[in-house]
């Protein structure tokens, strides 16, 4: 038997356990059985899996990298194929986590890892021989999406606000609708250029997004307490999938991870800082809306995710029962 886990957090803010119920979605579609983790109780239903069952591990749990540690072993110990899914990494992306060797034995570990791109995969190499990439998350969603041949010169954000103080300092004449939930210490009511829509539910905001320009931005205001754009640089972002998903054009920087993915595809801009954002640069983007339009619809129905999927049973097909990758 095959399993994906999948924390059980009703608290948690909208949208931001999405990837992992899209994933859970589409692996049960393929076959896996979803193995739930009560985050309130911390502990995972056990009940059913077996010696030479595989597990896909969604991290993090949240629960702390003791406990990860715990049920990796614990699982382990039963003879169950143990992989995990990374979806953030933590030591990579804030210094006060750094340290955190807990974090990097789960990995080490692990019987094999799922990893976003190449450039994480090269990150992870001596960490753990057994890597797979999934490219992009996928974004589920059963709404139509509108087609988008005209883009306006109108820039969207979409996300957790709080991981983007630079908002608050956003200063482009180019008109920014932001939707996500505003920290209270935050005011845009004198703001000419931002518009703060309130939090959709994900399923349907990718419907609900205007023909604007998706833009996938990360700044660090104190880099001694946070390297998010520099963890761009290995990064799938989930609101990258959010946009493409939407059929719309986005704006990426130049270093990260998928620039070079957006620039194959002609999906959107990059740039190097903020102010490389002009109505001139948007005018002379040129955008393979074909392309788009194909990725849109891969993301929709979860091809990515199918195709790291079937790697990974293929991959336990061939080892003999009992046996660990080599």
């Amino acid at each position: 038997m095959n399993w994906v886990t999948l924390t059980v957090e009703p608290w948690m803010p909208i949208g931001a356990d999405k990837a992992k119920e899209d994933f859970a979605q589409i692996a049960a579609a393929t076959g896996f059985r979803v193995l739930k983790i009560d985050r309130a109780r911390k502990k995972a239903d056990l009940v059913g899996a077996q010696p030479g069952d595989l597990i896909i591990h969604q991290y993090p749990s949240y629960l702390g990298d003791d406990w990860e540690l715990a049920f990796e072993h614990e699982l382990q110990q039963k003879g169950i194929l143990f992989g995990v899914l990374i979806h953030d990494f933590e030591p990579l992306r804030l210094p006060a986590q750094a340290e955190n060797s807990a974090a990097f034995q789960i990995m080490h570990q692990a019987d094999f890892l799922i990893v976003h791109n190449q450039r994480m995969a090269d990150r992870f190499s001596s960490i753990n021989a057994h890597i797979f990439k999934i490219q992009l998350f996928d974004y589920l969603t059963e709404h139509t999406i509108p087609e988008k041949k005209t883009i306006h010169h109108a820039l969207l954000y979409a996300g957790s606000l709080a991981k983007a103080a630079w908002l608050k300092h956003y200063s482009l004449p180019i008109p920014l609708t932001v939707f996500g939930r505003v920290p209270r210490a935050w005011d845009f009511s004198v703001s000419k250029t931002i518009q703060i829509k309130n939090p959709i539910d994900p399923s349907i905001l990718p419907a609900s997004l205007p023909a604007a320009w998706g833009l996938v931005w990360d700044e660090d205001l104190d880099p001694n307490k946070t390297h998010y754009q520099d963890y761009e640089k290995i990064n799938s972002p989930h609101k990258l999938s959010l946009y493409l998903a939407a059929g719309i054009p986005i704006i990426v920087w130049q270093r990260s991870a998928l620039a070079e993915f957006v620039r194959e595809h002609r999906l959107g801009l990059l740039i190097n800082d903020l102010t490389d954002i002009s109505e001139d640069a948007l005018s002379h983007c040129q955008i393979n809306f074909d392309q788009l339009s194909k990725i849109s619809k891969q993301l929709q129905r979860g091809y990515f995710s199918q195709k790291v999927l079937q790697k990974v049973i293929d991959m336990k097909k061939a080892i003999p029962d009992g046996c660990r990758p080599k």
